[in-house]
């Protein structure tokens, strides 16, 4: 008590070196807590960040006067046009025996509505439209490649994994690390890239351009798409909880406030 008083009387009294000395004299010294692991609650839902991730190269680069003339600004279109007017080099690939467990390549769409549309009998259904726009297979990973960077997809069985681009971007608008993961296919940099595990007997060439006709009539297929942002669900409160209306923050998106059938 006798030291709390003497440092209050510092405090009062505008002593700063005598404030320092008995700061220095306590039995726990007063220090900032940089060496301390500050331990914060996590969303349940993954946010959406808008950097892209480490691994990805940077796409676009600084662009700065090149003096071309039009004539040369004509020629090197030309030559781009020329240059990657067939992605295929070589052969298609022989195509694999199908068989139950299959999982073929999936494809990048773009969601441009809804639309109504009826059966025989008159019923109404909502149908999403999703475009598929320039898609082109960029590189094939086999079950050995892929084994040292996702063992747990070749857990049960041999996975494959196809990397698939969408929408052509300009060659000169991009870095050259970009640039590079086309260079070996022969194909437009895409400005979306997206990888899709598959079975071996699915794989698909470098290059084969894949279309909405790359699934038929009656296929079951997952769709995934990222919101543009995440919102909180307002749940009604359990009957039998001594809740307000509005649930607390803490409740949110718990199933023990949700006022569901049979609860």
């Amino acid at each position: 008590m006798a030291v709390l008083y003497r440092l209050k009387s510092a405090i009062h009294g505008r002593h700063m070196t005598s404030l320092t000395v008995l700061c220095q004299k306590l039995p726990v010294p007063i220090q900032p807590l940089a060496f301390a692991t500050q331990i914060r609650n996590m969303s349940r839902v993954k946010r959406r960040h808008s950097q892209p991730p480490f691994w990805l190269p940077k796409t676009t680069r600084t662009m700065y006067p090149e003096e071309l003339t039009p004539e040369n600004e004509s020629y090197v279109s030309e030559v781009i046009a020329d240059q990657y007017s067939s992605p295929l080099k070589s052969d298609p690939w022989e195509r694999g025996a199908w068989h139950e467990k299959s999982i073929r390549c999936g494809v990048i769409a773009r969601k441009i509505g809804i639309y109504p549309m009826w059966t025989k009998n008159g019923t109404r259904l909502l149908t999403t439209l999703l475009q598929v726009t320039d898609n082109h297979v960029i590189k094939y990973i086999p079950p050995e490649d892929l084994m040292e960077t996702e063992k747990k997809a070749n857990r049960l069985r041999p996975t494959a994994a196809l990397i698939v681009g969408a929408d052509a971007a300009d060659p000169r608008m991009v870095t050259k690390e970009f640039f590079s993961l086309f260079s070996e296919t022969g194909i437009l940099p895409k400005k979306k890239l997206s990888k899709f595990l598959i079975t071996p007997n699915a794989k698909l060439a470098p290059g084969t351009p894949l279309y909405a006709s790359h699934f038929r009539p009656g296929n079951y297929v997952d769709v995934a798409g990222v919101t543009a942002t995440t919102n909180t669900l307002d749940l009604t409160p359990h009957p039998t909880a001594t809740l307000h209306n509005t649930p607390k923050p803490e409740l949110v998106r718990c199933m023990g406030v949700c006022n569901l059938e049979g609860s």
